[in-house]
């Protein structure tokens, strides 16, 4: 029988949170495909959950969950915006251009690499990926704790 269920309803998650040395707390996401470690986990199947460990990424990542794809400029001016706690429009011309370099040349190669992401250098047009199931509900989770 074929399982019809979206492909992050697949997927069960909880999380426990811990406490590190530093006094920082991190989640620890159980699914029913393995447990994961937000702060670092590495095995093989951890993979895509690299791509949520910075800030930006989980961004990129928030943005596109909410709009499929966009386009390079548009999120160069979410990030800004998020970043500097302004509009876009509001945001500095070097704030902007060390966000479009670190996102051009680092963090959408990587999120593309991941299978998080597709991203087209010559349009410009950046789509939400095809990543595992687990990803979607792990990104709910951390958004809750970016926006906390």
């Amino acid at each position: 029988m074929r399982d019809n269920r979206h492909p992050s309803e697949k997927c069960s998650v909880s999380t426990v949170t811990s406490v590190d040395d530093r006094g920082r707390e991190w989640p620890h996401l159980h699914t029913n495909q393995g447990s994961l470690i937000a702060d670092g986990g590495k095995s093989v199947s951890d993979r895509p959950l690299e791509g949520l460990v910075r800030e930006y990424d989980r961004y990129i990542l928030y943005h596109l969950l909410e709009h499929e794809s966009t386009e390079f400029d548009e999120l160069v001016d979410v990030i800004a915006a998020i970043e500097t706690g302004d509009t876009a429009a509001g945001s500095p011309d070097a704030v902007r251009t060390r966000i479009a370099v670190e996102l051009y040349h680092v963090r959408l190669p990587k999120l593309d690499d991941l299978g998080l992401i597709e991203y087209d250098h010559d349009s410009g047009i950046i789509r939400y990926g095809n990543p595992p199931p687990y990803v979607e509900k792990v990104l709910h989770l951390t958004q809750d704790f970016d926006d906390a």
